[in-house]
């Protein structure tokens, strides 16, 4: 059976570390202020409420914490889940929490507007689960002035995806281990 929480890590690892294309990911996960969280509650209130005190514990935390909140069940359908974000941002700004936190999106079947199902830049924000990344605001805005062309980054990880073969792109998602 999958360890939702492990195969996610490994994930990170792989994907997000080991292609680079977070460059600010790798500090955090060796940090230690990386924390993986699972709802299983398919139930979208009870999942707004433990995104809400998921961002308590982020604001509380050293200002490089950071939380991934998976989300295996319920949210399957990109349409689904792009609801539930809708709710959750709508959520950080009933608490007042817009200027201090963001919310990044991931799921498996991601795809951004204008573009194919297949078309790789999609595999930027693919994940193996849906999932919620909450960021403190501070945490971004100095990972942005600390770096030399943060507009670069994500045509970089465009063109990185572009040139795998669609069997690589898939493979993202799995994990050996499994």
């Amino acid at each position: 059976m999958v360890n939702i929480k492990e195969h996610t890590l490994s994930w990170v690892n792989r994907v997000v570390v080991g292609l680079n294309l977070c460059p600010f990911a790798n500090a955090v996960v060796k940090s230690g202020d990386l924390d993986i969280r699972v709802e299983n509650s398919d139930n979208v209130q009870v999942v707004l409420a433990s995104v809400a005190a998921h961002c308590q514990n982020v604001l509380q935390a050293s200002e490089k914490f950071t939380v991934l909140v998976l989300l295996p069940n319920g949210f399957a359908q990109f349409d689904d889940y792009l609801d539930l974000v809708e709710l959750a941002q709508s959520l950080l700004a009933q608490l007042e929490l817009e200027e201090h936190l963001q919310l990044a999106t991931f799921h498996p079947h991601y795809q951004f507007s204008g573009t194919s199902y297949d078309d790789a830049s999609n595999f930027t924000n693919r994940s193996p689960y849906p999932m919620l990344h909450i960021l403190q605001e501070a945490a971004v805005e100095k990972a942005i002035l600390a770096h030399p062309n943060i507009d670069a980054i994500p045509q970089r990880n465009i063109d990185l995806l572009n040139n795998m073969e669609p069997a690589q792109l898939t493979s993202l998602m799995t994990d050996d281990n499994d």
